[in-house]
């Protein structure tokens, strides 16, 4: 390194280059972060945005549909501007915040209350997303079609980009920075570097002089004159001689193109300052894998192409410019492509574990020739076969991936090479404290000069800077990790940073797991469990307790319930090894119990096991969790009396307890067991109290350790009270509000939990069929998102329920029938006294009394026995109904004696509802005329 170089360096160590004293940031383009593309070229802002029957000025901030304007706070208009001006573009939680509230700190929660307030103008009902898609816990992004009301006005074109398919807005970037004399355009190798200052060259030739010089070929620094003499027509063979050069490059208006310095850097760098000093009107430009780091230099980091979202259908959108580029390669091979249907599923998913790379895509529709579309994404999957496949009439750095990267793996110390290495084995976006668990002795130094070199991509647009290896870069570091023998030194050290990391997340505050930076250990995680079954079963015990909660807090019941059955399993088989750990993985055996359908009884000896292990070792916490399970599995089964006994049982032990939570918990554990029991009024008290309590808890993230959000779980039975006790109106828009926190927060179980036990039901009774259509589609997509099949059985009840409201007895009788067997494999017999009252009806409309009857019989012996009595007033009133369609002599006598003890059952309850339906039954008894 150069003195110069090494002086300059120095000043940078330890800082982000996007900090870099004497480098200038282009707007909208981060120096040090591949990912963020040039911001739109001046001129281009669109007017008004149209989206359905919606239209949004951003000058004026209004939003009007079919010409009448819709009222919208100014808040909720900012965050609805931001995410129009980026369609389809994740908009991070941080970038909202910080454009709706610039220079404030306000709580996350401001922000879900004004997205809430966006969808509700936009029409969005009953938690049924539209235009706006939240990512849980990173961000919102507008998914609805947006086209422009006018069209911008064409600016000139800074450059030729016919045939350079994605590139505009970066030429036109380009072209904007060359008065600033220095520009350096930067990013990893095959990202276009060259091709895009071609395009910007071509339209300055014809009043610039233009000198192209290719270092790629210069095995040394010290040929640099040399080459620039060669260029300006001088010998080459006194390259020293400056004032040669400079009065060559003096004195007309000259651009001096320096392609391919990253292995040459150092020297490259100090020819360009020498230049800028002696010839200051000289426009350099320059393509690098790293910066120069020069004195006025100005950065482009040259993005990906465009990528369609992973969370949206390629299909449903416009194809983005990775998957054009695909499609305009392959055609040499397979003739014109049609983006459509499973052929755009298939090509967005080869740009997307190709990051967009131009090179990667042309080298991979290059293989068309020889394999078919769907085996080539295969391919991809298994490996990068691709890194050996290239073309002949590429210069030699660029014929094929590996050779791009051993380009720039070759010039790398020793140190970074090695971290490369290490590095290799994370997936997605990580800090830089996961990159010190796989090598604990790594730099910051060493990282931001992997960043600086294009081998890393880095994001700073989060409050805490993030990491990622482009794909292709990874499986090259994988194979070099391999070679050097150190693959498992870096998974073990994986496995320490996971598990110290997601114990000290639940010591310090048990997470909700939506917090971006835990969410994002995810992918590793994975990693880290599978590595450890294989090599090292007592640490993957550790880390599968230390990965429940997060895992939990977002919803992967199925997954958890996976690492959970084999780390009891491996425990049962080691008696005496870890038995706390035995412990806690017996409780969480149970939480996720509702998706177990085949298999309920292991769940419940699960809890047992918990609970006598807790006991004996005196945990108090887990004696709470496996009582809680247990209570789950009594109210499931219906059994209310015993329900009550083991909530008793939770809150007298939660008064031992030093977290809150826990008695607030208590306290939603015996209200919802008085609703079963019919005792309304009482219910409702503990819940307002619970719900009271839980709001003044400093941090009541704890509660993740019961599974659901314990105010959507207390919401469940406030809902049904209140629509019991009379107050139909209050108990929808809870609902309605109650779904919508529940989708903004992103806590896709407690959304489900709520839609099986709550709104589903309510929307049926209260006649709504529109709603409950929509509300049992959403719980069906739910259950199946989450693999929960129970709750898929839920969704078919509640559908057959539709069925009799629509005088569909009979179909209404076999998806009832059929569905309401299933829920009692699986031991969750909820709901089973109301069902009966539906089957009981349709068996009655279908000519089938003796049968209905039956059905009533069994419900109410049910409810005698276990004191079962929510829904009692109906059984009778239904029994009532089915007396008299029989035709005996003395049916309305004994339907009136009925009707009167339902009315009396309902008034001792409190059950307006259900009272009000006996007396208007009973009213038509008595006066069929009414």
């Amino acid at each position: 390194m150069t003195a110069n170089r090494a002086a300059r360096g120095s000043r940078f160590r330890g800082l982000p280059w996007n900090r870099v004293t004497g480098s200038e940031r282009v707007q909208g383009c981060d120096p040090g972060s591949g990912a963020i593309a040039a911001r739109r070229a001046p001129g281009t802002e669109l007017d008004e945005y149209r989206f359905g029957p919606f239209t949004f000025n951003p000058v004026s901030q209004a939003l009007t549909r079919d010409g009448s304007a819709v009222p919208l706070g100014s808040r909720a208009t900012d965050i609805l501007s931001l995410l129009l001006r980026s369609p389809g573009k994740l908009c991070s939680n941080e970038e909202i915040l910080a454009h709706a509230w610039p220079a404030t700190f306000v709580d996350q929660s401001n922000l879900r209350v004004h997205v809430s307030a966006i969808r509700k103008a936009l029409g969005e009902t009953r938690g049924q997303p539209g235009y706006i898609v939240n990512s849980p816990g990173r961000g919102y992004r507008f998914v609805g079609a947006v086209r422009p009301a006018t069209l911008p006005p064409p600016g000139p074109a800074p450059g030729s980009a016919d045939g350079i398919i994605g590139r505009r807005d970066a030429i036109a970037a380009i072209a904007g920075l060359i008065p600033g004399r220095m520009v350096t355009v930067v990013g990893p190798g095959g990202i276009g570097k060259t091709t895009v200052v071609r395009a910007v060259i071509a339209a300055l030739e014809a009043r610039s002089r233009v000198l192209w010089i290719d270092f790629a070929e210069l095995s040394s620094g010290t040929l640099l004159r040399s080459s620039l003499a060669t260029a300006l027509g001088l010998p080459s063979n006194d390259p020293d001689n400056l004032e040669t050069l400079v009065a060559a490059l003096t004195g007309q208006d000259s651009i001096l193109v320096l392609d391919s310095c990253e292995h040459v850097v150092d020297d490259v760098a100090a020819l360009v300052e020498m230049l800028r000093e002696r010839v200051p009107l000289l426009t350099i430009i320059a393509t690098s894998r790293e910066p120069l780091r020069v004195a006025t230099e100005r950065l482009f980091r040259l993005p990906p192409l465009d990528l369609p979202p992973p969370d949206i259908a390629p299909e449903t959108v416009a194809p983005t410019s990775a998957m054009q580029l695909f499609a305009e390669r392959a055609a040499a091979q397979v003739g014109d492509m049609d983006l459509s249907g499973e052929r755009a599923r298939l090509v967005a998913e080869i740009c997307q574990r190709l990051d967009g790379i131009p090179l990667a895509i042309e080298l991979a529709a290059a293989r068309l020739e020889s394999v078919s579309l769907g085996e080539l994404s295969a391919s991809l999957t298994e490996g990068f076969r691709l890194l050996t496949h290239g073309r002949r009439a590429a210069v030699p750095r660029h014929r094929t991936l590996r050779a791009t990267l051993d380009w720039s793996y070759d010039a790398l110390t020793a140190e970074q090479q090695r971290a490369l290495q290490h590095l290799s084995v994370l997936r997605g976006w990580f800090s830089f404290a996961t990159a010190c668990g796989v090598l604990s002795d790594l730099s910051d130094d060493v990282l931001h000069e992997l960043v600086s070199k294009s081998l890393l991509v880095a994001d700073r647009q989060t409050a805490r800077t993030r990491y990622r290896l482009l794909e292709m870069t990874r499986h090259y570091g994988a194979e070099k990790l391999a070679d050097a023998g150190r693959f498992d030194v870096a998974m073990r050290g994986l496995t320490e940073f996971l598990i110290g990391a997601l114990e000290a997340a639940e010591a310090v505050r048990p997470f909700a797991g939506n917090a971006p930076h835990l969410a994002e250990l995810l992918p590793n995680l994975r990693i880290a469990l599978a590595w450890c079954r294989t090599l090292d079963p007592a640490r993957g015990v550790a880390l599968t307790v230390a990965s429940v909660p997060l895992f939990l807090s977002l919803s992967l019941l199925h997954e958890c319930l996976t690492h959970v059955c084999w780390g009891t399993a491996f425990l049962d088989d080691h008696p005496g090894l870890d038995e706390r750990s035995r412990m806690q993985l017996h409780a969480t055996r149970v939480w996720p119990q509702m998706r177990s359908a085949c298999r309920p009884e292991e769940d419940v000896t699960a809890a047992h096991t918990a609970l006598s292990l807790a006991k004996e070792l005196g945990d108090v916490d887990y004696q709470l969790r496996a009582l809680w399970a247990l209570w789950v599995d009594a109210v499931n089964r219906s059994r209310p009396l015993q329900a009550l006994r083991l909530a008793e049982d939770f809150r007298a032990r939660a008064e031992t307890s030093p977290d809150p939570v826990n008695q607030v918990v208590g306290l939603r554990l015996v209200g919802a067991t008085l609703h079963w029991l019919g005792r309304f009024t009482e219910s409702q008290d503990h819940l307002r109290r619970m719900l009271t309590g839980y709001a003044a808890l400093a941090s009541p993230a704890s509660a993740i350790r019961f599974q659901f959000d314990q105010r959507v779980s207390a919401q469940v039975m406030v809902t049904r009270n209140l629509w019991i006790m009379g107050e139909e109106s209050a108990a929808l828009d809870l609902l309605d509000d109650t779904i919508r926190r529940a989708s903004d927060a992103g806590h896709d179980l407690s959304l489900a939990n709520y839609l099986a036990e709550a709104a589903c039901l309510v929307a049926l009774l209260s006649g709504r069929l529109e709603l409950s259509e929509q509300l049992i589609a959403q719980l069906r997509r739910q259950a199946r998102g989450l693999a929960l099949t129970v709750w898929e059985h839920y969704a078919d009840c509640f559908e057959a329920v539709l069925h009799l409201h629509r005088e569909e007895p009979a179909r209404c009788l076999e998806l009832m029938s059929r569905s309401v067997a299933a829920l009692d494999t699986a031991g969750s017999t909820l709901f089973h006294t109301y069902f009966r009252s539906v089957q009981a009806q349709a068996l009655c409309a279908l000519g089938r009394g003796p049968e209905a009857l039956r059905e009533l019989d069994e419900a109410q012996a049910s409810c005698a026995a276990s004191g079962e009595r929510w829904c009692l007033a109906e059984l009778l009133r239904v029994r009532s109904r089915v007396l008299l369609a029989g035709g005996r002599t003395d049916a309305r006598a004994r339907c009136a004696e009925l009707l009167r003890s339902a009315i009396d059952a309902a008034t001792a309850d409190g059950a307006l509802a259900w009272e009000r339906r006996a007396r208007a039954d009973l009213a038509q008894l008595i006066d069929p005329a009414d």
